[in-house]
């Protein structure tokens, strides 16, 4: 059921009210687009850094392949003994 005024100031009120509401829905579409950018950005930034250190860390492993082998060996006992630890 849709409201229809009957009077030409009712008119203007729901006119005005109309207008009011799409143009605070207009601000609010510019506000969620603005943060979705904004998320955007934050995330291809991240991607760029975590690419960069993926990058660094085979360099690191190709230029060192002894000390690699024994810090996942290291890392992998301290692993182990903590989780052992929380069981």
């Amino acid at each position: 059921m849709v409201y229809e005024p009957s009077s030409n100031h009712e008119r203007s009120s729901v006119e005005s009210m109309r207008s009011q509401a799409k143009e605070a829905a207009d601000r609010l579409q510019d506000q969620v687009r603005a943060g979705a950018d904004q998320m955007q950005a934050g995330i291809d930034q991240a991607r760029s850094e975590l690419t960069e250190y993926e990058r660094q860390t085979k360099q690191w492993i190709r230029e060192r392949p002894v000390a690699s082998v024994v810090a996942a060996l290291v890392t992998g006992y301290v692993l182990g003994r903590i989780a052992a630890r929380i069981s």
